[in-house]
C-alpha cells in the first residue's frame, strides 16, 4: 500500500467515525481493509495525537468523543521547509488546502 492509499484508508477511517456508521470493530477494519488488531493500533495512534475515539454499543459504531477530527489531505505531497515560511504564498494555499480537506471530509 503506497502512501496515498494510506492516507485515503485514514480518511474513510476518519469519515466513518464522523457519520458514526463504522458498524462493530470487525465490520469497522473489513470496510478499511484491514485487520482488526490494525485498526485498534490505529485507533490508538489517533487517540495518542488527542483524538477521542469511543464506541456506542447502542448504536454499534465508533464516534469521535471530542471537538477533534483527523484530517487527511490527499494525495499526500512533501513540501520543503522554506515554502511554510511567514511571507511564503504557498503557506496560504496550504492552509486552504488544508480547510478544504476538513470541509470534504464532513461532507462524505
Amino acid at each position: 500500500m503506497n502512501l496515498n492509499e494510506k492516507a485515503k484508508c485514514l480518511q474513510n477511517f476518519s469519515s466513518l467515525l464522523e457519520k458514526e456508521s463504522t458498524g462493530n470493530a470487525k465490520s469497522f477494519a473489513k470496510r478499511l481493509g484491514i485487520s482488526r488488531s490494525c485498526l485498534y493500533g490505529l485507533i490508538d495512534e489517533v487517540e495518542n495525537m488527542g483524538v477521542e475515539i469511543k464506541y456506542n454499543r447502542q448504536k454499534e459504531s465508533f464516534y469521535y468523543s471530542n471537538n477533534k477530527i483527523l484530517a487527511v489531505c490527499i494525495p499526500v505531497k512533501v513540501i520543503d521547509n522554506s515554502m511554510l515560511s511567514s511571507e511564503c504564498p504557498y503557506k496560504q494555499l496550504l492552509l486552504h488546502n488544508y480547510r478544504a480537506s476538513i470541509k470534504n471530509i464532513r461532507n462524505i
